[in-house]
Parts: C-alpha cells; sequence; structure tokens
C-alpha cells in the first residue's frame, strides 16, 4: 500500500472526485422526511432537490409512475459507476473495471431470466444499469433474439465477459436451467475477481475488505433463501462463490450443524443479525428482504469507515461504489416499502443511513 507522496501522486485526483461524489449522496435527515412521506409523489418531490433531480425530470418528474422512478435510479447508479472506472488511476483500470463490472453481470443474468422467462424488454428496462460494457442498448437488442441462446450469442459479440458468456452458453446447452446459468455466470465472474481481490491485499486491504463482504452476502442471503424452504446444501452448493471470508467449507458446516431457520441465522458469525431476527420475528409477512436491509448497513458502515480513514487510496473508489448502491438500495426499498408488506416502523428500524 503506497504512502505519502506516491499516494497523493496516484490518487489524488480519484480521491477529490470521489469526495465530491460522495457531498451528493442522501443525507440521513432526507431519508427520515422520505418515511414520513405520506406518497409517493411526495418523495419524488423531495429526490429533485436532490442530485437526482436531472434523471427524474429526465423520465418523468413528478408525474412519473414507479417504473420511471426505477428507471431514474438504475441510470443514477450506472453513470455514477460509469464514472468510477473513469477515474480510476490509468494503472488500475483493470482492477477497476472487474470490481466494477458487478452491475454488468447483474445486467447480463437479467437479460437471459427474462427471455427465458418470455418477457420483453419494456418489462425489464427499469432495472437495467446502464454501463458501458453491458448497455442498454446492448440488452434492448439482445432481447430481440428469438430465444436464450441467440440472446447469449448476441452479449458475447465484442464482449469484454465472452468467457463468462461462453460458458453460460455451454450450461444453458447441458442443464437448460437458467438457476444453473446464473450460478455458472457468478462462479466465473468470481473466480476473475479473485485474482483482482489476491492482488488487492497488497495494493488496499479496505477494498479487499469491503469486496470480500460482498461475496459474503451473496453466499449469506443464498442460504438464508434455502434454510428457510428447508432445502439439502447440496442443492445449492454449486452456486455459492468463493474468496469471501467465509469458505464454502466453513457454510456447509454452519448449515448442517443447524437444526432450524433461527439456529442458522444464529450461527451466521460474519454478519451480525440478532437485531434482524428480532424485526423477522415480529413483522406480519415474515419478509427475507429484513435480512438483506441488515447485512447491506454493515457493508454501508464499512464503507463509511473506508471512506473516512482510507485516504489517498482505491480503497476510497471501493467504498464509494458499495455506498452508491446501497443507497440505491434503500430508496427502492423505502418507495416500494408498501409493496414488500413492511410498516414504515420495521422501515425506519432497519434502514440506517447517515451519509458524510
Amino acid at each position: 500500500m503506497l504512502y505519502g507522496y506516491e499516494a497523493a501522486a496516484l490518487y489524488g485526483y480519484s480521491t477529490a472526485r470521489v469526495k465530491a461524489m460522495e457531498s451528493k449522496l442522501i443525507r440521513s435527515e432526507t431519508l427520515d422526511h422520505m418515511l414520513a412521506a405520506k406518497d409517493t409523489s411526495s418523495i419524488i418531490g423531495m429526490l429533485l432537490q436532490t442530485n437526482y433531480k436531472q434523471y427524474i425530470e429526465q423520465f418523468g418528474g413528478v408525474s412519473a409512475m414507479d417504473k420511471l422512478i426505477d428507471s431514474a435510479l438504475s441510470k443514477s447508479l450506472g453513470d455514477e459507476t460509469s464514472k468510477l472506472i473513469t477515474i480510476a488511476p490509468l494503472t488500475q483500470k483493470k482492477v477497476a473495471r472487474a470490481v466494477f463490472g458487478k452491475w454488468d453481470i447483474y445486467n447480463i443474468k437479467l437479460v437471459i431470466e427474462a427471455k427465458a422467462s418470455g418477457k420483453k424488454f419494456d418489462d425489464i428496462e427499469r432495472y437495467v444499469v446502464d454501463s458501458n460494457y453491458v448497455s442498454k442498448k446492448l440488452v434492448r437488442d439482445a432481447m430481440l433474439e428469438g430465444n436464450v441462446e441467440n440472446t447469449i450469442s448476441k452479449l458475447m459479440q465484442n464482449s469484454h465477459y465472452d468467457e463468462i458468456l461462453k460458458e453460460a452458453l455451454n450450461v444453458y446447452k447441458k442443464t437448460n436451467s437458467i438457476m444453473s446459468v446464473n450460478g455458472a455466470i457468478d462462479k466465473m465472474y468470481y473466480m476473475q475477481l479473485s485474482n483482482i481481490i489476491y492482488k488487492l491485499v497488497d495494493v488496499d486491504p479496505w477494498a479487499n475488505n469491503l469486496i470480500k463482504k460482498d461475496i459474503d452476502m451473496k453466499n449469506a442471503l443464498l442460504l438464508i433463501r434455502a434454510k428457510k424452504y428447508s432445502l439439502k446444501f447440496e442443492s445449492i452448493k454449486e452456486f455459492l462463490s468463493f474468496n469471501g471470508n467465509v469458505s464454502p467449507e466453513e457454510w456447509q458446516k454452519t448449515y448442517d450443524v443447524s437444526k432450524d431457520f433461527r439456529g442458522f441465522l444464529e450461527e451466521i458469525k460474519v454478519f451480525d443479525l440478532k437485531s434482524a431476527i428480532g424485526v423477522y420475528e415480529s413483522s406480519k409477512n415474515k419478509s427475507l428482504l429484513i435480512f438483506e436491509i441488515a447485512i447491506r448497513n454493515e457493508i454501508f458502515k464499512d464503507g463509511i469507515r473506508v471512506l473516512k480513514h482510507s485516504v489517498l487510496s482505491f480503497g476510497s473508489l471501493v467504498a464509494y461504489f458499495y455506498l452508491k448502491e446501497i443507497e440505491v438500495f434503500s430508496l427502492r426499498v423505502l418507495i416500494k416499502s408498501k409493496a414488500y408488506g413492511l410498516s414504515d416502523d420495521e422501515v425506519k428500524r432497519m434502514i440506517v443511513w447517515r451519509a458524510g
């Protein structure tokens, strides 16, 4: 890890840009006002006073429906992610593309799932994160193909993710299972990312830890869902990703030793789910979203710590990446809390948003 003049020379520009971007994140008091709002229109009005103004106006302003708000949030997320790649030091562009390529992978899986289920581009447009490598235009063109195999082939043309897509196509031809395809895509992506993580230990341990926590979150949410529905570990084993803080072998031990759903939640050590368990058990609809919110809050807090302590480093870019992702996630939860069946009190207890 670099220090002093070398760190300033390499990260001075990118850190300054990240600080400026961070200053535009939603503040906790603004989120509280949104939570107290009577309807979606009032929330949109408040968002028009933030950095989301340009995106909301682009998609319809105060009159925008939920679909257009989702589109505005996705567009903002895509733009900010692309900025991070642009401002990354030249010597670390490859690392930045790998780490921030998470949303490209998200788009790829979104397209394949939609095509397999007979959906049209209009059905998923609101959720597409417009990025440099898997753009909204590419998604639209891929959705016009006649079947899943042709859709994957279209995504493969001049793609930065050629190897991942080839594996996805092979798996689909063999299994005709979208779940298996998604598992193969994740596995390939995180295998490639693991090489980056290995290098990142020396470059920036703070950034390395955030990425590993993200992998832990993916695995934890998968296993929480599986445990709720009493699935055998062997049935979901292939979908676990490597190189988190908790290995697949450790996850299996935790999964198998726990007798029931609550027992498994209590055995998870990488995240503190005690409060979430209480909220879950007292809620009417028993939504697993409660645990996702709790886990994202921990990553959010880690990101804030990195921004405060990892000055002049690659970690500041990675931290902002996760903070922006969590901000968009939190806004979606807040706006759609009624649809999710969560009361205002439940949302307020679970979403901890303190930017800056």
